[in-house]
């Protein structure tokens, strides 16, 4: 099946614009294996025909595809990014090394959730 095009349609219906997706490396592998009807690789760019898509980590399943318009997502940030220095950690001083530690604290939110929609594919 075609998931991206029927997951586009749906978001259009709703008067989604804008629409993007996001998938797991271990979903790149499930298009990687779809084939036309002649045996030949489908491809990413023609599964997701024209869409623009980004393979990421942040995707938690190799069968999960998240697509919206990401326009939609706001994300707050509460402070500056702070570094701290760690000269003294033992096993990274042994080794001539410093070590980092880098935070920011933030919250991300979703403006209209109907901008989303996802889909996983049966294992």
């Amino acid at each position: 099946m075609d998931y991206a095009p029927v997951l586009a349609s749906a978001l259009f219906l709703a008067n989604v614009r804008g629409v993007s997706f996001l998938a797991n490396s271990g979903f790149k592998l499930t298009v990687d294996k779809l084939l036309t009807t002649d045996g030949l690789p489908i491809g990413a760019a023609t599964f997701f025909r024209g869409y623009p898509n980004v393979w990421t980590s942040l995707v938690p399943s190799g069968n999960l595809l998240i697509a919206g318009d990401f326009s939609d997502v706001i994300q707050g940030t509460w402070s500056a990014v702070e570094v701290l220095v760690n000269p003294y950690m033992e096993s990274a001083y042994k080794k001539g090394n410093v070590a980092l530690r880098i935070i920011l604290t933030m919250d991300v939110a979703i403006r209209h959730p109907e901008s989303f929609a996802t889909f996983e594919v049966p294992a």
